[in-house]
């Protein structure tokens, strides 16, 4: 099990899907995420040595997904030359879960030590990943070993999530601001605009499987929108590497002077550093961010649509119906357009979000706050006339759906074309205006995940087609009995009627 864990931890940092295109392929994606970020990491503990006395404390992830990590981590850490470290260079090893468990009661001064003690440690079951408390733990240790003598504080934090206690974030800064300890991560890139990753697991049989963790997002709050997908291939934002670590453990490693090194990038989709290095998040205290939000209403707009469209149900209609009885069409066809104009009004919601915002686009100067709005503006209008013409193909069929050729076919389904099938002035107008938004964001943000998004929106398209085909039912056709369309509650978690939400543009809360 172990020596699998091992192998897994080695391949997922090169591991690329066979689907990422030679375009998306950069130099920088060639190099072993783990030995760039371990070289640069020991480049600063060395360098820090020679100023003065340096106590190093690694503070370690006990999750099972880490075991392989861990293993690769000492086998690293035993390579290192020994002579390459003034001898004034002290070590502790601490594993973390909920609670801190420090292996090194005495400080190490030799690199075949430490190696020996982080193979030490061990899987904690719980699943707890309190980081910043161990931050802030191991920080209160060193600043007593470091009571007799001046010396150089760094804290290196090696985990594969973002954490489970970001509360104790500012302590943690604090306490090691107070200390003049620096924080380095080794850890793994977030991915683009959501807090769900994936990381890969390999059994004892052999069978891998990846499991969904928390590990992001980039920013301190979500700025990109959730859309259906309707027919289209859906766009997988997990899967898409934001290039910078999650948005606390980087703040921390920022506020104090260290930083953030990502060893860990098992995205389908990299982006270069170089390119990304002008989209950087904003690492100021939450409340700072907060108040500069508000004194923009494009930003404020932005972060409302995304928080609105994460709290939004998704409904993916039906797209193929039978097609035996005339009557038998027509209820399927009304029974799929209910999702239709729930999703229609929810995209309406979003934009009507963006709008009120607009005013405060050419305002923003940040590139990442403009890639951020123009894409959420493209993709709110790009999914409200997907979800008109969707209506009005359904409608249209209903009123007058021609004779299927059967019996070699039995069925009518819509599916998804690029370009628009005869569409009214309502629907021209709304996807000439996204077309704008989302060839903007890949004219003026090329090389980033903004406009991987935006050219796969464009690639989709905004058009419906119908085309008849077989399916092999195993049941004859039933009447369809109509079923109101209900969504749960957020207070009470019961079903409630779809109704109209309110929307004051230009206010923003935040949780």
């Amino acid at each position: 099990m172990k020596r699998r864990w091992a192998l897994l931890s080695v391949l997922a940092a090169s591991l690329v899907a066979a689907d990422l295109s030679a375009e998306e392929l950069t130099p920088a994606e060639k190099v072993d995420p783990f030995e760039a970020a371990f070289k640069q990491l020991i480049q600063q503990v060395s360098e820090s040595a020679k100023e003065k006395p340096a106590s190093v404390a690694w503070v370690i992830d006990e999750s099972g997904s880490m075991a392989g990590f861990r293993k690769r981590l000492a086998e690293a850490i035993q390579e290192l030359d020994e002579d390459s470290f003034e001898k004034n260079t002290s070590w502790t090893v601490a594993g973390f879960s909920e609670h801190l468990h420090l292996l090194t009661p005495r400080p190490l001064t030799s690199v075949a030590a430490v190696s020996r003690e982080v193979s030490k440690v061990a899987t904690d079951p719980s699943g707890k990943e309190n980081v910043f408390e161990a931050v802030t733990q191991t920080a209160q240790q060193l600043k007593k070993l470091n009571a007799k003598d001046e010396r150089n504080g760094i804290i290196v934090v090696v985990t594969d999530e973002r954490g489970d206690d970001p509360q104790a974030l500012e302590v943690a800064v604090s306490q090691c601001q107070r200390n003049g300890f620096r924080v380095f991560c080794l850890g793994h890139a977030a991915p683009f605009g959501t807090e769900k990753g994936f990381v890969r697991i390999q059994f004892e049989d052999g069978f891998v499987q990846e499991i969904p963790v928390d590990q992001g997002a980039e920013t301190a709050m979500l700025a990109v929108v959730s859309v259906p997908s309707l027919g289209g291939t859906p766009i997988e934002l997990s899967r898409l590497s934001s290039g910078f670590g999650p948005w606390a453990l980087s703040r921390l490693c920022d506020a104090t002077g260290g930083e953030y090194l990502i060893a860990q990038d098992e995205a389908r989709t990299r982006f270069a550093a170089d390119v990304m290095a002008r989209y950087r998040p904003d690492y100021q205290p939450i409340q700072t961010i907060q108040r500069d939000a508000k004194r923009n209403v494009a930003r404020m707009a932005v972060l409302q649509a995304a928080m609105a469209s994460g709290q939004n149900q998704k409904f993916d209609p039906p797209l193929k119906f039978r097609a035996e009885r005339a009557n038998i069409l027509r209820g399927a066809l009304t029974e799929s357009q209910r999702p239709c104009a729930v999703n229609e009004y929810q995209c309406h919601q979003m934009l009507q979000l963006l709008e009120a915002g607009e005013k405060g686009r050419e305002a923003m100067t940040d590139p990442r706050w403009q890639a951020s709005y123009d894409l959420a503006m493209g993709q709110a209008q790009a999914a409200l006339v997907r979800s008109f013409g969707l209506n009005v193909q359904m409608a249209q069929m209903k009123v007058a759906a021609p004779k299927i050729d059967g019996p070699k076919f039995n069925t009518w389904e819509l599916y998804a074309v690029k370009e628009q099938q005869e569409p009214g002035p309502r629907e021209s107008k709304l996807a000439k205006q996204a077309r704008k938004f989302l060839d903007r964001v890949v004219k003026d943000h090329k090389g980033t995940p903004f406009a991987h998004v935006a050219e796969q929106e464009l690639e989709r398209g905004f058009g419906w087609k119908w085309r008849q085909i077989h399916v092999d039912y195993k049941t004859p056709p039933e009447e369809p009995k109509p079923k109101p369309l209900l969504l749960p509650d957020t207070k009470t978690g019961k079903p409630r009627p779809v109704r109209k939400p309110v929307i004051i543009p230009g206010r923003l809360s935040f949780p």
